[in-house]
């Protein structure tokens, strides 16, 4: 599709496998396909439709997701991990089978990792985009069915839109959050990135309900606290992950920058309300003089000296405990950049009286 404003085309194809069946009789063929407008002219803002073209990206994925949430027959499912394991196929018509079949791709989508076995590190050795974008599909899928086996609800109605957005649960409010991870992620977004515009969503829409159900979803197949993309998301190498997000995450900005002997006052604040317990380190850093520091509460106030002349980069590493998610709480990270002092230099000049 081209920009908002401009005429988008959709192709369904005839399908030469096994019955030159007709792909505009498959919904989730059409739902696929309508989800490549939505995916692309979300991601980057409505001006921008080229945002979905790097080699990590879940183009695919997301048309596969929208189709699955379209065509499954949410009246009929209970939220429960059976319901949650059930085959689901993409483009099952247009290859004559029923749609717990494997459709158009590899495997057949289900929150049962011995019927689909997809997980990050598989970038490396799966088509681009349709193979990596089922990865992607796989991941936000099980996420869905994460957050209907957390509010034990799934909406008869998919199209249903409360008038209160809090009041979106289960099915619907899995929906909504990746509608909205679009809008916020990144142009040529690593499957990283669009894992955290998802966070931020649920963190912007719903204080971080659905933090630890999230988490949960993406570290069963490799998109774990400590993944990464690597240099680039345009490439195929990965670090997978499979270590759960712990929560609550901090709320307060994760970095800042400073001038050297500049006091840095910083206080470290959740999304969710409770009571909770912060601890903090900071190790010895190259070019600071200052000794290590800890602290065990949400305050830092500090003032870091710069011995260099370039900037130095150091971390305070908070903890959060209770952990919500009913682990251990993780490390999170607030990077603070340190400035060197500026020190003017005058040059010497020789002035004679009357020259020019």
């Amino acid at each position: 599709p081209g920009v908002d404003g401009a005429n988008g085309r959709m192709q369904m194809f005839l399908w030469n496998y096994p019955n030159n069946a007709d792909g505009d009789f498959d919904n989730g063929i059409i739902a696929h396909e309508y989800g490549h407008g939505w995916s692309t002219r979300l991601t980057g803002g409505p001006a921008n439709s080229s945002c979905l073209g790097n080699a990590e990206q879940g183009g695919e994925g997301w048309s596969d997701y929208l189709a699955l949430m379209l065509t499954t027959p949410w009246s009929t499912l209970t939220p429960t991990v059976a319901n949650a394991s059930i085959r689901r196929g993409v483009g099952t018509y247009a290859f004559d089978q029923p749609t717990t079949g494997n459709g158009v791709r590899a495997k057949p989508y289900s929150y049962d990792l011995a019927i689909n076995d997809f997980k990050y590190s598989d970038i490396a050795t799966f088509a681009i985009p349709h193979g990596v974008g089922s990865i992607w599909a796989a991941m936000i899928w099980d996420m869905t069915w994460e957050i209907i086996m957390q509010d034990n609800f799934i909406d008869p109605n998919i199209y249903n839109t409360p008038a209160n957005i809090l009041d979106m649960k289960g099915n619907v409010a899995a929906l909504k959050l990746v509608n909205e991870g679009l809008r916020l992620q990144a142009c040529s977004p690593s499957f990283v990135q669009a894992r955290d515009a998802i966070l931020q969503a649920d963190q912007l829409l719903f204080g971080g309900r659905y933090r630890c159900a999230i988490g949960k979803a993406f570290a069963r197949r490799g998109l774990g606290l400590y993944a990464s993309t690597g240099a680039s998301s345009n490439d195929r190498i990965v670090i997978e992950d499979f270590t759960p997000l712990s929560g609550p995450g901090l709320s307060s900005p994760l970095s800042a920058s400073l001038c050297n002997n500049q006091p840095f006052n910083y206080t470290a604040t959740v999304g969710v309300s409770g009571t909770y317990t912060y601890n903090w380190t900071r190790a010895v850093v190259s070019g600071i003089s200052n000794a290590a520091g800890s602290g065990t509460s949400a305050a830092v106030n500090e003032t870091l000296v710069n011995t260099t002349t370039g900037p130095v980069t150091v971390k305070y590493i908070f903890t959060v405990s209770p952990d919500l998610c009913g682990g251990t709480p993780s490390p999170q990270t607030v990077t603070v950049v340190v400035n060197p002092s500026v020190t003017p230099t005058v040059g010497t000049y020789a002035i004679c009286q009357n020259a020019n």
